[in-house]
């Protein structure tokens, strides 16, 4: 993969396509996948990009195959937790996919009923999490969950929040619990797929 980010790469990519008699390749993916795409275009190769990223950050698309289907797992992460916030009484954050783009943070978020959402276009404090929080209790609110986006494990964004200090939280700690990320594709996303599809 790192060969194909050369022109030498690029071109030897051109040469096997053309030595199979390939003509042109339709390429499903998020950005990594298109900028290859781009990169194929500029060597002659004709070239369908399809968007399929949860990421949703691919310009000129509104919605990406594959976003529906995460946002319904989120969802669902969200009102297994209800119950658990419930009974022990305590604030939840739920970390979520989506690398520089804070979209399905925030539309987990509002549909959820959190009361604050983490995004990387505007990262809160602790200190701001902890006034949410206290907000939140002030008004009744037996529970609370909180949407927070981030990358994964690498990157640690929950963990490195729940590290900054703040005097209105008691015993914050960090615990990864990975939620499964395949399930099969709802209704909208098997529609966005058949129609980008569609050769008319």
């Amino acid at each position: 993969m790192r060969e194909f980010k050369t022109p030498q790469g690029q071109r030897k990519a051109q040469r096997i396509l053309q030595e199979h008699g390939i003509e042109g390749v339709i390429v499903i993916g998020g950005d990594g996948s298109l900028r290859g795409a781009m990169a194929l275009d500029r060597q002659g190769i004709k070239v369908v990009g399809v968007p399929a990223s949860i990421d949703n950050d691919i310009w000129g698309t509104n919605m990406c195959i594959g976003v529906d289907t995460s946002l319904n797992t989120i969802l669902d992460a969200l009102d297994r937790l209800r119950d658990t916030a419930n009974s022990h009484n305590r604030g939840f954050v739920i970390e979520v996919m989506g690398r520089n783009c804070g979209y399905l943070a925030l539309m987990g978020g509002i549909l959820g009923g959190a009361e604050i959402i983490v995004t990387p276009e505007d990262p809160p404090t602790m200190e701001d999490v902890a006034l949410a929080l206290e907000d939140a209790y002030k008004r009744g609110k037996s529970h609370d969950r909180r949407d927070l986006r981030g990358r994964a494990v690498p990157d640690n964004r929950s963990g490195r929040l729940l590290e900054q200090p703040s005097h209105r939280l008691r015993d914050p700690h960090h615990d990864t619990r990975p939620y499964p990320a395949r399930r099969q594709l709802t209704a909208f996303d098997r529609l966005l797929a058949s129609r980008m599809g569609s050769p008319r």
